[in-house]
């Protein structure tokens, strides 16, 4: 299926699809590997809301807890461009919890405020309060800059704008 996909042959990835869902004969120990590139099939037809759905079937076949965090945070990816903001806020939380890599930390902390919607105070302040945290600890001091940066960007989504200049001095 990857290879059909691969050159561009989606008319075939997608009998083949078919073909394999119906089969009786099939190992259902390889049912989230056929999530997966149905997944993968959906994304290149830009159908991010069924890729989405197919990654979620997929996570049980992640080998570690890092790929599992990989997928979570393209399962994030996935539901904000679908525009299903609550949907991508978790994934990314999630990603955040099973994640080892500080980068992958720090830009799934990024995306997930992002999916903010509205003007709630808890979830702006929740979100500025783990970027702060984030900021503060040693481990991220390569990243303060963008994680400033993101800082500022609230608050000027918040129309906070001495806040927000403040962020942006520090993120430079």
């Amino acid at each position: 299926v990857r290879t059909h996909i691969t050159r561009q042959d989606m008319a075939t990835a997608a009998t083949l699809i078919q073909t394999l869902r119906n089969d009786p004969n099939f190992p259902k120990r390889l049912d989230p590997a056929l999530a997966e590139v149905t997944a993968y099939w959906f994304y290149n037809q830009t159908n991010y809301d069924s890729a989405a759905y197919y990654l979620e079937k997929a996570l049980p076949a992640a080998t570690n807890k890092q790929e599992m965090a990989r997928w979570e945070y393209l399962l994030g990816q996935l539901y904000s461009r679908a525009g299903k903001p609550t949907q991508a806020k978790d994934a990314f939380k999630r990603c955040i919890q099973h994640t080892l890599n500080p980068v992958m930390e720090v830009a799934a902390q990024l995306q997930s405020t992002q999916e903010i919607n509205g003007l709630d105070d808890v979830d702006w302040q929740a979100a500025l309060s783990a970027l702060e945290k984030m900021a503060r600890r040693e481990k991220y001091a390569n990243y303060r800059d963008l994680i400033y940066y993101t800082m500022a960007r609230i608050e000027v989504r918040r129309k906070k704008l001495p806040e927000a200049q403040s962020h942006l001095l520090k993120s430079v």
